[in-house]
Formats: structure tokens, sequence, C-alpha cells
């Protein structure tokens, strides 16, 4: 059975710690991903490498995958 995971990007990759501060801005005008939320997902994905990844997120309208994983 193929694994896969549904990813939407608020509170997985964007998640401000400590949860009182606010959403960094990135150069694209959306929030800036967490650091440890991206070296979280980054683990996931090396230990699982056949996983696929559905990303349900507005952010993805407009943009490609290639450039998505780029940032993180």
């Amino acid at each position: 059975m193929d694994k896969v995971i549904f990813l939407d990007l608020n509170g997985v990759l964007i998640n401000p710690f400590p949860a009182w501060k606010p959403d960094e801005e990135d150069r694209d005008g959306y929030a800036r991903f967490n650091p440890y939320c991206t070296a979280n997902s980054r683990a996931l994905l090396k230990a699982y490498p056949a996983l696929s990844i559905v990303l349900s997120s507005s952010r993805r309208v407009g943009k490609s995958l290639e450039k998505e994983k780029s940032k993180s």
C-alpha cells in the first residue's frame, strides 16, 4: 500500500515559535517556513523515501512543486 501524506502548510511548516510570535513574511509575500518544522519534514521524507505528498494549501496555486521544494 502506498503511503500518502496530505499536507497543509499552515500549522505544519508555517508554525511560529513561540506561539505568540507573528508569522514572518518571506520574499514571495507568504509566511516563512519554520526551519525546525522543515527539518522534521525532511527527516520524515528521508525515513520514508517512497512517501507521496498531496499539498492541500492555497499556497500551491500558481506555483510549481519544484519551486516550493527549493524553499524548504
